[in-house]
Parts: C-alpha cells; structure tokens; sequence
C-alpha cells in the first residue's frame, strides 16, 4: 500500500490515460498520452511512439531497487509544459486492487517482493 497514481496529470492538449509495464530483458514503464507530445525525463529526450492512434513514450531500464522510486518526465504538447510523475510501483498496487488475472496478481507481488528484496541488498554493502 502507499503506492497511488496520481490521475488526470498532463497539460490541457493531452493528459496521461495510462501505464504499462514491460518485463523483458529490462522493466520499462510506458505512458500513454491522449495527443502527441515531446518528452524529457532527467534531461533525457523520449522517443515518442504512435500505434493505433495511441502516443507513448518509454522509460526503459528501471533497476530493481528502483521500482518504487517516482519517476518523473516533462511532456510538452507544443502549446505547455507539465511534469507527470509516477511511480512503477502504483502500477502494480493497481493491479492488485483492480484486476481478476490471477497470474497478473502474481506477477506483480513477485515485483514487489523482487524490488524489497533488491533494496534491502542494496542496503547491506
């Protein structure tokens, strides 16, 4: 508990409508805009994608002891600026609380468990 997502962040042109985490070689958390925008995060530029008329911009290489650490971008919709922060860890809370895929559930708290366990490593040396 303790881990909410904060709705309604973006501009006036285009707001944050969700997030997705991606569990490959590396965890990377996506966010989904509802227009296009530019995108910064720790003064990196994002690359901006497109598919079904969706844009999101990826943060890619999260570490373990990381995952409940807030993230923060800056998007631009060429018109304002605004600072979405998230943290991955909201993501999965909300999992937990709001899903009926057992294996998701799963997942998740295995995350969970992986990122306290990575801290609590992290901590000893």
């Amino acid at each position: 508990d303790g881990f909410k997502a904060q709705a309604g962040q973006g501009t006036e042109l285009s707001k944050l409508y969700a997030t997705s985490l991606i569990l490959k070689s590396e965890t990377t958390l996506r966010f989904f805009f509802t227009a296009p925008v530019t995108a910064t995060c720790n003064g990196v530029e994002l690359e901006v994608g497109q598919r079904s008329g969706q844009y999101y911009v990826d943060v890619i290489g999260i570490a373990a002891a990381d995952l409940d650490e807030d993230i923060i971008i800056t998007i631009n919709d060429g018109v304002e600026s605004a600072d979405i922060v998230f943290n991955p860890m909201s993501y999965c809370q909300g999992v937990s609380k709001n899903s009926n895929d057992q294996e998701l559930k799963d997942l998740v708290a295995a995350l969970y468990l992986y990122n306290q366990a990575a801290n609590a490593y992290f901590q000893e040396i």
